[in-house]
């Protein structure tokens, strides 16, 4: 069983030079409690990775670097919902301010993942509507 999930917007940054800071933090990301790595969903290997995009992918969200090697883009290649604030807790200092995840799951719920002054907030997304207007021409 788990929680469907996928991104439906998303604005990620992280600067040339903090990508091997967000490296070393992902594969610093401490057990879970009884010493023993029981991640949801995570491939277990993520802490031999040797660049940002091989970590990144072992826990199911592939980056793209641009030319400059900036992170620039930020995807979901999974399906359900697992421990993805632990990773996103880890990497926020190297995150650029304002870098955001928008995430609509399987009953309709939506949220955003932002990341500001190094740290991750998470926002629910609210659909509100206002009252009807006639639409003329």
């Amino acid at each position: 069983m788990g929680y469907y999930m996928h991104v439906e917007e998303s604005s990620f940054e992280i600067k040339k030079e903090n990508v091997g800071a967000a490296l070393a933090a992902i594969k610093a990301i401490p057990d879970k409690k009884g010493g023993f790595p029981e991640f949801s969903w995570v491939n277990r290997t993520f802490r031999a990775a040797t660049s940002l995009q091989e970590a990144m992918s072992e826990w199911r969200w592939p980056i793209a670097l641009d030319k400059d090697g900036n992170v620039t883009e930020i995807e979901f290649s999974g399906e359900k919902f697992g421990d993805d604030e632990l990773l996103f807790l880890a990497i926020a200092p190297h995150v650029t301010s304002l870098s955001y995840i928008m995430m609509r799951g399987e009953d309709d719920h939506g949220w955003q993942w932002l990341f500001r002054d190094g740290k991750l907030y998470e926002c629910e997304a609210l659909r509100t509507f206002g009252p009807p207007k006639e639409v003329t021409r």
